[in-house]
């Protein structure tokens, strides 16, 4: 196990990877899984005042967000070369959003070899982000309006 938690821990991620991963993870993923669990007839319970009673929480997307982000976080300070703590200063509102500019380390540092430049996957994702956003937005007011 010990093993695992390293290999996932160890190396770097590019900055393309990074947004890519966080648009993924905070935006798509849990407007989309509300889309398909609404979409099934699957209740959500969407807050307070939204009338419904429902084991399925949108909240309980952080379950999966968070830690998405904050491996994706770690990766991307190790890239900078900077410590890992500072992985935690990241969560502070719109701090974490210099890292999606901040260039990386050129070639090896103490966390592994320069990253590989990221894929047409994840540059259509990272460059279409907001693109992205508002179709995920778009795809839950859709299912929205058709289900009342």
């Amino acid at each position: 196990m010990q093993a695992l938690v390293q290999s996932c821990l160890s190396g770097r991620m590019n900055r393309v990877n990074y947004v890519a991963v966080t648009v993924v993870a905070l935006y798509l993923l849990p407007l989309l899984l509300g889309a398909l669990f609404l979409g099934l007839g699957l209740p959500i319970y969407m807050g307070f005042g939204s009338g419904g009673k429902s084991l399925i929480s949108l909240m309980g997307f952080w379950y999966l967000q968070i830690p998405i982000f904050a491996w994706a976080t770690l990766l991307r300070v190790q890239d900078l070369g900077w410590p890992r703590w500072a992985a935690a200063l990241l969560w502070l509102p719109l701090v974490n959003f210099v890292i999606w500019f901040w260039p990386g380390q050129a070639g090896s540092n103490r966390w592994g070899e320069q990253p590989a430049s990221a894929g047409w996957p994840g540059r259509v994702i990272c460059f279409g982000a907001p693109l992205w956003v508002m179709l995920s937005y778009g795809v839950v007011l859709l299912v929205l309006v058709r289900i009342h």
